[in-house]
Order: structure tokens, then sequence, then C-alpha cells
């Protein structure tokens, strides 16, 4: 079964701290980024009646999360990782 990306980091006061991608878009413009791999994510609404869910994806592509679509798999940190 594939992992979806419901989840995400976002920085605040200084701290990555993990939250549901709901709960980072009402945060507004703070730094985020993929709870797995920690490279950098878009934030995606929710489709009519909630389907497709609201949630992360890599931008760029990583093929070394297993949260994104371009996984090939083995994990890696992402190369474009946000600090």
């Amino acid at each position: 079964m594939k992992r979806e990306a419901f989840e995400c980091e976002i920085k605040l006061n200084g701290l990555w701290k993990k939250v549901t991608v709901e709960e980072a878009r009402e945060q507004g413009d703070v730094p985020r980024r993929c709870m797995e791999c920690g490279g950098p994510i878009v934030l995606m609404r929710s489709g009519p009646g909630g389907v497709p869910r609201a949630h992360a994806e890599h931008r760029p592509g990583h093929k070394g999360c297993s949260l994104g679509h371009y996984f090939e798999g083995i994990k890696s940190v992402s190369p474009s990782r946000v600090e």
C-alpha cells in the first residue's frame, strides 16, 4: 500500500512541527517540508467532497522519498532539504 503525504512539517518559532496539510495551510506563509525526507513541498487543496484529500507534493520531485510518486525504492534525504 502506497503511503500518502497528508501530513508535513512546518517551522514555527524556530522549531519543526508535524501537522496535517490542512493545519499547514491555515498557518499561511511559513517554511514547510516533507516530514520524511525534508524536501520542499507544495500544499494541495482537497477536491470536491474531499476527494482527493488535501496532501503535499514534492517540488522538485525526489526519488528517495516514499511519500512521493517519484520513489524508486531506496529512502534518502532530499538533496534540496529545507532547513
